[in-house]
């Protein structure tokens, strides 16, 4: 298992040159990194291109693309991103299960904490993670995304679609990080482990 340091605004870029990299050595391996920059990153695949530029520009928010086709995501300092690369298409059974486990970590915390699609739901629509996939050359990556801190004010500002759910982060139900990182990482070497 890998950890990529130093994930700052840059963050879709530095994830998609290690997967990048581990793909050209045909490597089966789990990344996790945490988002450290103190300003917020946007990272956007092909179905997230609609959205305030002009807001990030003046509010100093880096904007990165990352080859997926998924839509955009926002990072705040001490979100957490599990990816799995494989050369099978497993069908997404990473995410699912480490979703799974999250939710059960959460539930035990007495959060009523639903998998949902790609996504955990606190409370009905509160969202707390998302989960996608990309193929790079013979390698597919699925990712796993946890919101620690709540990005609903950027969301309402950025995002032009109105929102479904509302992002919400972990550490306003006061889930400590280091413990659900622990809960995470246990399940990430049981997986490798298989």
């Amino acid at each position: 298992m890998y950890r990529i340091k130093n994930c700052s605004k840059f963050y879709g870029f530095t994830m998609q040159r290690s997967i990048e990299r581990a793909a050209n050595r045909g490597e089966e391996k789990i990344f996790w990194m945490e988002f450290t920059h103190e300003k917020p990153a946007v990272i956007y695949g092909e179905h997230g291109i609609d959205f305030n530029r002009e807001y990030c520009k003046q509010n100093k928010i880096g904007i990165a693309p990352v080859g997926t086709s998924g839509g955009t995501i926002i990072h705040q300092q001490g979100n957490l991103t599990f990816i799995f690369l494989s050369h099978k298409n497993t069908g997404c059974t990473f995410n699912k299960q480490l979703q799974e486990t999250i939710a059960d970590y959460l539930r035990t915390k007495g959060l009523n904490a639903q998998v949902t699609g790609n996504d955990i739901i606190l409370d009905g629509n509160r969202k707390v993670s998302g989960a996608g996939r990309m193929k790079r050359k013979n390698m597919w990556a699925y990712g796993l995304f946890i919101a620690m801190n709540s990005a609903e004010e950027l969301v309402r500002n950025i995002c032009y679609k109105p929102m479904k759910k509302v992002p919400a982060g972990l550490s306003d139900y006061g889930i400590d990080k280091e413990e659900l990182l622990h809960e995470a990482l246990n399940f990430c070497h049981r997986y490798e482990g298989d």
